[in-house]
């Protein structure tokens, strides 16, 4: 019994690292090298309705406009604030992005909240996601206007 459990636990380890092969294989640039991160668009939302991106207009469902940026010095700082007073916790900021997270009170989900700013076009681009289940009952949609809207008044 506990060799076929050793010999299951080897094969997911194995999936997983193969998984992860693949994700790095895909964030990579022509010549293998990670590609920068200015150069790297926001993730895809999943099919599940639990995702808000602005990346893809094609992608009607899930799609939300960009914040235009004005002559703002640093607009991942001042997202960063915005982001605190939501009650969001910054993780990273580096270079053109910022990774944040929110915590549902009740039952402590965790989203995925990600800025990243197109300089050449002077956009923020935004991806709200649940990490976990299907559904949102629209909160991450509410999430990227509540942060559009604090970040609109800080200009």
């Amino acid at each position: 019994m506990m060799i076929g459990g050793s010999r299951s636990l080897s094969v997911l380890l194995v999936s997983g690292l193969l998984c992860s092969a693949a994700g790095i294989a895909r964030a990579a640039g022509e010549n293998g090298a990670p590609a920068p991160q200015s150069q790297q668009v926001l993730e895809q939302c999943p099919k599940r309705p639990n995702c808000i991106c602005t990346e893809y207009p094609e992608d009607r469902k899930h799609y939300a406009e960009p914040i235009r940026l004005s002559e703002t010095l640093d607009p991942l700082g001042r997202a960063a604030a915005v982001i605190t007073a939501m009650g969001g916790q910054v993780q990273t900021i580096d270079g053109d992005r910022l990774v944040a997270t929110f915590t549902s009170r009740l039952f402590r989900f965790v989203d995925d909240f990600t800025l990243r700013v197109d300089s050449s076009a002077r956009l923020l681009h935004i991806r709200s996601a649940s990490r976990v289940g299907y559904g949102d009952f629209g909160v991450n949609r509410r999430r990227v206007e509540r942060f559009r809207s604090g970040f609109s008044e800080d200009e």
